[in-house]
């Protein structure tokens, strides 16, 4: 399952926890933002849905104001945040990314 937050304002993701197991189908990142404006995810753990995908386990797209923030990447992680478009105003602070490939692009 991924979490798709879509044109939405004022958003909080707090102490989640996204455990793919042996997934088949589509799946791609735990949390995808798009056209998003004041998003803050604290505490999230997971990583992209099939190990050996290009996804980032938190892909922000036209994110206005978001911080990610006392997230841990998982074992596998490739990479943990991607941002694109015309986001602006990213924080990322205070994660745990021993596990992973690539912290950001």
């Amino acid at each position: 399952m991924t979490t798709l937050i879509h044109r939405t304002v004022d958003i909080e993701l707090n102490n989640v926890r996204v455990a793919w197991g042996d997934i088949v189908g589509p799946w791609r990142s735990a949390v995808r933002a798009e056209h998003v404006e004041n998003l803050d995810i604290n505490g999230l753990i997971s990583r992209q849905a099939l190990p050996d995908s290009d996804a980032a386990a938190v892909d922000l797209t036209d994110v206005r104001g978001a911080s990610v923030r006392g997230c841990r990447a998982e074992p596998g992680t490739g990479t943990f945040l991607r941002v694109d478009g015309a986001s602006t105003g990213i924080h990322d602070l205070g994660n745990d990314l021993s596990e992973i490939k690539q912290a950001q692009s």
